[in-house]
């Protein structure tokens, strides 16, 4: 793994914790972790490509972030760290979108389906 990858594991860890506390939740639905995480994502390139330096780019990244998640209705919390460490790494390419935001998201996305049908088969 890559340094960007490194540091964009410990927002997919608390995610997945949440997940698994908080299964009925709708900031952790799944809807709302993969619609988040991508725009957390696509947020944070647009801050590292027009912000000349970090310390501009974060709240930037933070407004932008919060205001997206606001407008799509899909409040996850540990998207807007997950724009921190994405412009804090200086990531610029879309493809890091794709490998590990939308591929991590997919494995929580799975993890969270297969919770609420474990809890619903032993509740019911």
């Amino acid at each position: 793994m890559t340094q960007d990858e490194n540091m964009v594991t410990a927002v997919f860890g608390v995610s997945a914790l949440c997940i698994f506390l908080f299964p009925n939740s709708k900031f952790f639905s799944p809807l709302a972790l993969i619609e988040a995480n991508l725009l957390a994502s696509c947020v944070a390139f647009i801050c590292v490509y027009l912000m000349p330096s970090i310390s501009v780019g974060i709240p930037f990244a933070v407004i932008g972030t919060m205001f997206g998640m606001y407008l799509l209705g899909c409040m996850h919390p540990p998207a807007v760290f997950l724009s921190i460490f994405i412009v804090m790494a200086g990531t610029n390419s879309y493809d890091f979108a794709l490998h590990p935001v939308l591929a991590y998201s997919l494995v929580l996305t799975l993890a969270s389906f297969l919770n609420k049908a474990l809890i619903k088969r032993s509740l019911g």
